[in-house]
C-alpha cells in the first residue's frame, strides 16, 4: 500500500462486512473475530440462531482442542515459584460475556486455531501465578460498547474481591462513529476503566479515521492509553483479497499521524506490530509514548520466523526496554498457557516448544538481563496502565511463598 495515502480515508477502510460467496463461509475481516452475522445471536442472552447453528454444523474443519487446563495448570505454577524471579503482569487478556466469547472461540476453532482454554477467564491466570491481568474486549458494532464496558468493570471488581487489591485492570471499548462515542469512553474511564481497546481489523477503521478524532482528546484528558491492533498480523487464515483489506486499515503512517496530532497520547500496538515491526520501531525513536506488546510473538505459527530465531525480538526489546510489554492473548490460544512466557524468559523448557528450536540452532534465546526482563514482564505495564506496583509485588510475594490462591472459575 502507498504510504502517501495515509492522510485519506478510503471507502474500503470503512466498508460493511460481506460474505465470501466462493467458499460459503462468512467474510473474515480478521483472524481474531467473527463476521457480524456469525455474532449476531450470541450477544448477551439471545439464543443461537439457525444461521449460526448451520455454520457450526456445516462440516467446516474444526481444529483440535489444545492442552487440557486441569492437567497442565500445575506445571506453570511450579515454574512461577521456582524459576521466575519477578512478578508478571499479563497486559493482554481477552474477556467477553459468555455467549459472545463462545461465538469468538467457535470462530477460532473453525477458521483459525485451536482454543485450549474455553470456559476460562483471567481468573485462571491469577490462580496460577500471574500477579495482575489487563482485561480487554472490543465492540464490533454500534450500541454494545457500554454493555461490554460494564461487564469488564464488573470482572475487575470481582477479581479484586476474590484475589485481593491490585489483581486486575480493565480497558473500555467503543465502536468508532457510534452516537456519543466520546461520552461512552469518558463515562467508562470515570467509572474505573483505565483506557480503551480498539481493533482496526475488526472495526474496519484506521487509527487516523475522522471517527476516532473525538475519542483521542478524552484519552489525553484522562492520561489514559489506547491499545489498538494496528498491525497487519496476525492475519493468516484469510484469502489474499481480504488481507489487502486489512492492509488498507493498517499502516504505521496512520499511527504516526495520530501521534503527531496528539503527542501526549499513550498508544500500545500489540503483537509487536508484526507485519510492520521495523516501521513501528522507527516511530518509537520519535514518539516515546508509543509501546509494543509481545502477544503471541513467541509461539504462534504466524510468527514462524521468530519462533525459530529470537534475535529480531531481542534486538527490539533491547532497543526499547521501557516500551515493550508482555501479553498472552489468553484464553484464545492453542498452546499451554505459560508457553509464551517461558519462551520469553528462557531458551530451554524441555517442552518441545519454540525455545528448544532456538537451542538446536545454537541460540541462547532471549538472554535478557534481569533489569530488562522485569521491565517487559511487569514494570512497563504498570507505567502504561497506572497499575499500583506495590500491590503487584505483594501478590507475587504471596504466590512465591506458596500462599494459596482461589482456583475456581469466575
Amino acid at each position: 500500500m502507498d504510504p502517501s495515502s495515509a492522510h485519506s480515508v478510503s471507502a474500503r477502510s470503512c466498508r460493511s462486512k460481506s460474505h465470501n460467496h466462493h467458499s460459503g463461509v462468512p467474510h473474515l475481516p480478521c483472524c481474531a473475530f467473527p463476521d457480524e452475522a456469525f455474532l449476531s445471536s450470541y450477544e448477551h442472552d439471545l439464543p443461537m440462531s439457525q444461521e449460526i447453528h448451520s455454520l457450526l454444523t456445516s462440516g467446516a474443519r474444526v481444529l483440535p482442542v489444545g492442552p487440557r487446563p486441569e492437567v497442565e495448570a500445575h506445571l506453570g505454577d511450579e515454574y512461577f515459584r521456582s524459576k521466575l524471579q519477578c512478578p508478571v503482569v499479563d497486559a493482554h487478556v481477552h474477556v467477553f460475556p459468555e455467549k459472545l466469547m463462545k461465538a469468538v472461540q467457535a470462530f477460532f476453532r473453525q477458521f483459525y486455531a485451536p482454543v485450549a482454554y474455553e470456559g476460562h477467564t483471567g481468573s485462571f491466570l491469577l490462580s496460577h501465578g500471574v500477579s495482575h491481568v489487563v482485561l480487554i474486549s472490543y465492540a464490533h458494532k454500534d450500541g454494545i460498547a457500554q454493555g461490554l464496558n460494564e461487564y469488564t468493570l464488573s470482572l475487575v471488581k470481582e477479581y479484586e474481591k476474590v484475589f485481593g487489591a491490585g489483581a486486575a485492570t480493565g480497558l473500555a471499548t467503543v465502536h468508532p462513529g457510534e452516537k456519543g462515542a466520546a461520552g461512552v469512553v469518558d463515562e467508562a474511564i470515570r467509572s474505573g476503566l483505565k483506557g480503551i481497546k480498539m481493533h482496526a481489523h475488526v472495526q474496519a477503521c484506521r487509527v487516523n479515521d475522522p471517527r476516532m478524532m473525538e475519542i483521542y482528546p478524552v484519552l489525553v484528558k484522562h492520561n489514559a492509553p489506547i491499545l489498538v491492533h494496528a498491525g497487519t498480523l496476525p492475519n493468516v487464515a484469510i484469502p489474499a483479497k481480504q488481507l489487502d483489506d486489512t492492509r488498507d486499515v493498517c499502516h504505521p503512517d496512520f499511527v504516526r499521524e495520530v501521534l503527531e496530532r496528539f503527542p501526549t497520547l499513550k498508544m500500545v500496538i500489540p503483537h509487536l506490530g508484526r507485519g510492520e515491526t521495523e516501521e513501528y520501531l522507527k516511530l518509537m525513536d520519535k514518539h516515546p509514548n508509543l509501546y509494543l506488546d509481545t502477544t503471541t510473538c513467541f509461539t504462534s505459527p504466524t510468527y514462524s520466523d521468530l519462533s525459530l530465531d529470537p534475535s529480531p525480538l531481542r534486538a527490539a526489546i533491547l532497543r526499547f526496554p521501557d516500551n515493550v510489554l508482555y501479553g498472552s492473548d489468553f484464553p484464545n490460544i492453542g498452546y499451554r498457557w505459560d508457553k509464551e512466557l517461558r519462551c520469553l524468559v528462557s531458551h530451554t523448557t524441555g517442552n518441545g516448544d519454540s525455545s528448544r528450536a532456538w537451542e538446536e540452532r545454537g541460540s541462547r534465546g532471549m538472554d535478557l538481563s534481569t533489569d530488562v526482563l522485569e521491565k517487559v514482564l511487569w514494570k512497563n505495564a504498570c507505567t502504561v496502565y497506572g497499575i499500583d506496583p506495590e500491590a503487584v509485588v505483594k501478590r507475587w510475594e504471596r504466590a512465591k511463598s506458596g500462599g494459596s490462591e482461589p482456583s475456581g472459575r469466575l
